[in-house]
């Protein structure tokens, strides 16, 4: 919500005095810094409308500590653009432009498609393009926040009637696939969760359907007339699909295909590495041998963080088979990067330079988004202490800005947060997450409002 009614304002900031409120305990830290439960609340407040569910919540706070220790640690001078971190920033990304550039010559799919093959694809009717804009309702999310996001989705779907413009409702569509491509998906049967496709492929060019309600949450789809800029679009996530499919094919034979050999303590050392990747990291320790070489634990731990972040958590208590699955698939994808090394197409050096120059571009967008610009931290103080305290109250505006879908949120590296992380040994208190949640929703209520992304408080700034 961009605008706060002078109601909220004054419930936010009312009695906020004592020291042992519990308002002012801590929900997460990091070293030197705290985030508070009214903190917390505060944003979470600002950032309606969203879901006021824990994932949610714990995503702000973990957000908070990786910025709040970047902003810090580029206060004390640490240099981000330096070789070494670069390089281990970097490390996987340069493996994955490498493989993503080999899989590419060996997939049979052209890059583009003809005019003919095109309209083929399209007459036939399997794969189309739909908007779908999305309101999800999680397994566990209170009656009350359920109603809210029905009301939102009823809201969108009114909205989406009047103007038969995606754009003008997609800011708020939880579908963060269509979202990013306009509030366009390209859906094939199967995609789509069974009452959701009857609807979808029921419809005509330029059609609304009904308000949809499946186990994820309520849907709204409508069929986009095709003219010529929706050709383009649908061209490009065609031609992207079927390469995929034809890449996940080759990645399917070349798992089947590798064998690996357990060291003796392999597996449990797997399930080490799952419950604590970031501990590993730097681990030469050998998990399995292979045609190719010996995979070791922290290959493992690196590979875990940048690409199956808490996709692989449960391996940590995971069955045998399981694990052997998942390393195979390790194992494969070094296989790729080794047969990428010997692809003339494939420029290892060229690929490394393109993706240091995207990460120092990253970090530039970083830096100006959070004000975090390391000459401007200089310029603030002479004494360390001084430039510590006005990053932090950088970071505090940044987060407002987030909140109030000003700027967006940044990221890092999946790898550099979680070295950041652990060093300034942050810690997170799941029950004073829970505090934070029940307060902002008493302060949503107490102002009016209703999860339909306004204010009944009377302020007349009552959109979001």
């Amino acid at each position: 919500m961009r605008h706060l009614s002078l109601t909220l304002l004054a419930l936010l900031f009312l009695g906020c005095s004592a020291d042992d409120d519990p308002r002012h305990a801590p929900v997460a830290w990091v070293e030197g810094d705290t985030l508070t439960v009214q903190r917390l609340a505060e944003l979470l407040v600002l950032a309606q409308p969203m879901d006021l569910t824990p994932v949610e919540a714990e995503v702000w706070a973990v957000h908070w500590a990786e910025i709040s220790t970047f902003g810090e640690k580029l206060a004390r001078g640490s240099d981000f653009m330096a070789p070494g971190v670069a390089h281990e920033a970097t490390r996987t990304r340069v493996r994955e432009a490498m493989i993503r550039q080999h899989l590419a010559g060996v997939s049979p799919v052209e890059a583009s498609l003809t005019v003919n093959q095109l309209d083929s694809v399209r007459h036939a009717g399997d794969l189309r393009l739909v908007g779908h804009i999305f309101r999800r309702t999680p397994s566990g999310m209170p009656a009350e926040e359920r109603a809210g996001q029905r009301e939102m989705a009823q809201r969108l779907h009114r909205l989406l009637s009047e103007t038969g413009q995606l754009s003008v409702v997609n800011l708020e569509n939880q579908d963060e696939v269509a979202r990013d491509q306009g509030g366009i998906r390209l859906v094939a049967p199967g995609d789509l969760p069974p009452a959701l496709e009857e609807v979808a492929y029921a419809l005509e060019p330029g059609q609304l359907s009904r308000l949809v309600e499946t186990g994820l949450g309520y849907h709204v789809v409508f069929r986009p007339r095709f003219d010529d800029d929706l050709r383009d679009t649908f061209a490009h996530l065609v031609a992207n699909r079927l390469r995929e499919e034809a890449e996940v094919d080759y990645l399917e034979g070349l798992v089947n295909s590798t064998d690996v050999e357990f060291t003796e303590e392999g597996m449990e050392r797997v399930r080490k590495v799952a419950r604590d990747p970031l501990a590993f990291v730097d681990s030469e320790s050998l998990v399995a041998q292979h045609a190719g070489g010996a995979l070791e634990a922290g290959e493992l731990a690196r590979s875990i963080l940048e690409l199956h972040e808490g996709a692989v958590e449960h391996l940590g208590e995971g069955a045998a088979e399981e694990i052997e699955t998942f390393v195979r698939q390790v194992v494969a994808r070094n296989r790729l990067v080794q047969e990428a090394r010997a692809d003339p197409r494939v420029d290892e050096q060229e690929v490394r330079a393109l993706e240091l120059e995207r990460y120092r571009e990253e970090l530039r967008r970083v830096w100006g988004n959070t004000r975090l610009w390391p000459d401007s931290l200089d310029q603030t103080s002479a004494y360390e202490d001084g430039r510590v305290e006005f990053a932090r109250w950088r970071v505090q505006q940044y987060l407002e800005a987030v909140a109030a879908r000003r700027t967006p949120m940044e990221s890092l590296s999946p790898l550099l947060t979680a070295r950041l992380l652990e060093e300034a040994g942050w810690k997170l208190d799941p029950d004073r997450l829970e505090d934070a949640l029940a307060m902002a929703q008493r302060l949503l209520i107490a102002a009016g409002y209703t999860g339909r992304g306004d204010l009944l408080a009377g302020s007349g700034e009552n959109r979001p």
